[in-house]
């Protein structure tokens, strides 16, 4: 069986869009900015739209870089007035189409921007420096960077790049402008400082950058990389990793802004469960942050736009009677009503809860529907069949590689009984529903039979529960979903498979590692029984 990192988790998050519209929105943006939420929405859509403009090849994205620039001074100065001069500085218009992608640390991980201007102290003096972003993230990065040493009196020079190659073995190609800067930081004796929110697994876009400048002549000791994170220089999978990391100077940044309250991200809020939390798995370096302060619980959502969605799914699931009322809204954080009662188990599934769950379904597939491009839907597929044949050495059945779309939504993703709370008055609300449907992971947009099947297969149902649990949804929806659910069984338990065994090679060493694998062969069961199900029932059907 399979236990290395070769499995497909991760999501394409890129996004084709019209330019215009990115344009839009930042012009909108600075037209609102008055306050420190206003500058960093702002800071965060022009670093965006820069960085779509710069893979793009297109001239213009330096006249966003400008813009970024000033955002990134607005921010660093502590300096919130309203600049609606900016706006007259923007393109008239922006034509064609750019990618973009979800900047995972404003949007998840909650990475401040201000964080990469208070770490500069920790540089020391320098009398100038070359900046160079690392591109998506980067590109805001780097201009928080400059504006902070710009400050201190630094010539800055600001750049960014896309590393390009496989994951474990990018590469750095310069353009003439990269090469213009990289020769005017030599000239004036300056630091070039790569800034990132990696490493990653592999560490080899730092990587690739750093040598990109060796080759171009910089001095090793005048190269500094500063990731957004304590970096285990041993774990990196990039081909002689900690060998070359070592070779460079690295600076990580320091905390950001969080809620005051007990620090229970990185698994420590299994400690809530009691003792069913020790069997409960948790990839810690990939958790949002979450404090619990009295009567409150915080759970980091996404600074300005990346948080947007997280905010509105929230309050739509507590408007409805669903989920702990909204609290608090600051610094990225969304705060949530701590419920007294207990997280529930399967022995606590009853006719009620039942009806609840299926309530539960039924709206999000009413309140949370959306399209799935052909794009994602072929991506889910692919999923499902990369990983099934990567653990089980073998392809999956023709009849098992159809995922029917029917009620498409933003999933919950997170169905199991820990997710759900009995509430000490009474109620039976579902904890952690706003945030995984449509992160990095899969699925993304999504038949609803991908939650359905995750209740099944979570509450670990027997078969006649399983079929009252299909009939009260057709019941309360008229959606027949019983053809769907065998396939998307596979789907599921397959794509959970996969997560827990990237999470526990992404854990190996650690007490994790074993959870974790105790819950990928669980789900490794369900896949097998499903595939075998399948097979007799096509046997029987020929047989007839």
């Amino acid at each position: 069986m399979a236990t290395d990192l070769k499995f497909y988790v991760f999501r394409d998050g890129r996004k084709t869009v019209p330019a215009e519209h990115l344009l839009g929105a930042l012009r909108g943006s600075l037209r609102a900015a008055k306050d420190e939420n206003g500058w960093v929405d702002a800071l965060l859509r022009s670093g965006e739209l820069e960085c779509a403009l710069d893979d793009a090849g297109d001239a213009q994205a330096r006249e966003i870089a400008a813009i970024t620039d000033t955002c990134a001074k607005k921010l660093v100065s502590w300096s919130y007035s309203a600049r609606p001069e900016l706006m007259t500085e923007l393109p008239l218009r922006l034509a064609g189409e750019v990618q973009v992608s979800t900047p995972e640390g404003f949007a998840y991980y909650a990475l401040h921007p201000r964080q990469y201007a208070d770490v500069v102290e920790r540089l020391g003096a320098l009398r100038g420096a070359v900046v160079v972003g690392i591109r998506s993230i980067g590109t805001t990065l780097s201009a928080v960077m400059g504006a902070a040493l710009s400050g201190r009196g630094s010539w800055v020079k600001r750049m960014t790049v896309r590393p390009e190659g496989h994951p474990f073995d990018r590469e750095v190609k310069w353009n003439v402008t990269h090469l213009q800067a990289i020769c005017a930081g030599i000239i004036r004796n300056a630091t070039f400082v790569i800034v990132d929110e990696g490493p990653g697994l592999s560490g080899s876009s730092f990587l690739s950058v750093a040598e990109a400048l060796l080759k171009a002549g910089v001095e090793a000791d005048k190269i500094v990389l500063v990731p957004s994170h304590e970096v285990n220089v041993a774990g990196l999978r990039a081909k002689d990793a900690a060998a070359r990391w070592k070779r460079f100077r690295c600076v990580t940044v320091g905390d950001g802004r969080y809620p005051e309250g007990e620090w229970i991200g990185g698994g420590e809020w299994r400690k809530l469960l009691g003792e069913r939390g020790e069997g409960v798995g948790a990839w810690k370096t990939l958790e949002r942050a979450k404090f619990l302060a009295p009567e409150v619980f915080w759970k980091f959502a996404g600074h300005g736009a990346y948080g947007a969605q997280m905010r509105a799914t929230a309050r739509s699931l507590a408007d409805a009677g669903f989920a702990p009322k909204i609290v608090g809204d600051k610094s990225g954080y969304i705060g949530y009503e701590f419920v007294a009662g207990r997280h529930a188990s399967s022995a606590d599934l009853n006719t009620e809860r039942l009806r609840t769950m299926v309530a539960y379904c039924a709206f999000r597939s009413e309140e949370f529907a959306c399209a799935a491009s052909d794009a994602q839907q072929k991506d889910l597929a692919t999923m499902v069949r990369v990983n099934y044949e990567r653990e089980f050495g073998t392809r999956l059945p023709a009849a098992l590689r159809k995922l029917p779309v029917v009620r498409t939504m933003i999933c919950d993703a997170k169905m199991a009984p820990h997710e759900w709370m009995l509430a000490a008055d009474g109620r039976f609300l579902k904890l952690d529903g706003d945030s995984h449907g449509d992160d990095h992971f899969f699925p993304g947009p999504c038949d609803v039979a991908w939650d359905l099947v995750g209740a099944m297969v979570e509450w670990d149902m027997d078969a006649s529960t399983r079929e009252a649990f299909a009939r009260e949804y057709v019941a309360q929806t008229h959606d027949n979903v019983a053809p769907r659910i065998r396939n998307y069984v596979v789907a599921y338990a397959v794509f959970r498979m996969a997560w827990a065994r990237t999470a526990a090679a992404g854990m190996r060493g650690t007490a994790e590692e074993e959870r974790l694998t105790r819950e990928a062969l669980r789900h490794r069961g369900f896949v097998e029984r499903a595939v075998k199900g399948a097979s007799a029932a096509v046997q029987e059907a020929i047989a007839s």
